[in-house]
C-alpha cells in the first residue's frame, strides 16, 4: 500500500528537521543555509521553506527535544521521602543538560523566542 499524502508530507518534514539538526550541530545556525538543509534532506529549497524558515525549524527542533525530555520526566516516580531539593534537581537537570549540550543553538533558540 502506498503512503498517503499526509504520511509523505510528515516523512518529508521529518527529513528536513533531521537535516537541519545535523547541519546546525555541525556548522552552527548562522552558517547553515536553507539551501544546505534542502541538499542534505534531498528536497527542494521550496520544500524546506514550506516546512519553515531556519528559525521555525530551530524552534521546532528544540520544542521536540524539550517534549522528549518532559515525557521522560513524566515517567519518573519521585520518592516522596526524598528531600524536595533532590526531586527538583531530578526534574530540572534534563533541561539544563539539553541547553548545555547545545549551548550555541540554545542561545539562538532563546533569542528567537524573545
Amino acid at each position: 500500500m502506498a503512503p498517503t499524502r499526509t504520511e509523505t508530507r510528515h516523512a518529508t518534514r521529518r527529513a528536513v528537521l533531521e537535516a537541519a539538526s545535523r547541519l546546525f550541530d555541525e556548522r552552527g545556525f548562522a552558517s547553515t543555509t536553507v539551501r544546505d538543509i534542502a541538499q542534505e534532506a534531498g528536497v527542494s529549497v521550496g520544500t524546506v521553506m514550506a516546512a519553515g524558515d531556519k528559525e521555525v525549524l530551530l524552534v521546532e527542533l528544540f520544542d521536540d527535544l524539550i517534549d522528549q525530555r518532559q515525557q521522560h520526566i513524566d515517567t519518573l516516580a519521585l520518592d516522596p521521602n526524598r528531600p524536595c531539593g533532590d526531586s527538583a534537581i531530578s526534574i530540572v537537570e534534563p533541561f539544563v543538560m539539553l541547553f548545555e549540550e547545545r549551548r550555541d543553538l540554545a542561545r539562538t533558540y532563546a533569542s528567537i523566542l524573545v
